[in-house]
């Protein structure tokens, strides 16, 4: 179910595969977590751990989920459990429309990276 959230949330189509997802989740500093929204697997993201740091990575939400809060609380899970085991920094990389949700947990803005696109159709 979490690929399965991030396939369809984060690509619209299977851009990481089982064999992948196996490869970081036997890594075993890996922590995956999925929200739930009257039973149904809405939200996902997960955690990645070296010594007293860890990232937080692919938070993705079924877009017709978005905005109900189910995300908020995943993350807040994650960041409880990171505490919990004695995690002192946190980082992540968000995408415009998510900046006011990590504002919101605590998380600070360090530097704002901008991306380009290069579309061969559009170019004459």
């Amino acid at each position: 179910m979490w690929l399965d959230i991030v396939n369809a949330a984060l690509f619209g189509c299977e851009l990481v595969t089982l064999e992948q997802f196996t490869d970081i989740l036997n890594l075993g500093n890996t922590y995956f977590y999925l929200g739930m929204l009257n039973g149904k697997a809405v939200t996902s993201c997960m955690t990645i751990l070296h010594e007293d740091t860890s990232v937080l990575e692919i938070v993705a939400t079924l877009e017709e989920y978005r905005r109900k809060g189910v995300a908020t609380a995943t993350i807040d899970k994650a960041l409880l459990d990171l505490r919990q085991k004695g995690i002192k920094t946190i980082s992540l990389r968000a995408e415009t429309d998510g900046i006011q949700v990590y504002k919101r947990l605590g998380f600070k803005e360090c530097f704002v990276r901008t991306v380009a696109a290069y579309n061969w159709k559009e170019t004459k």
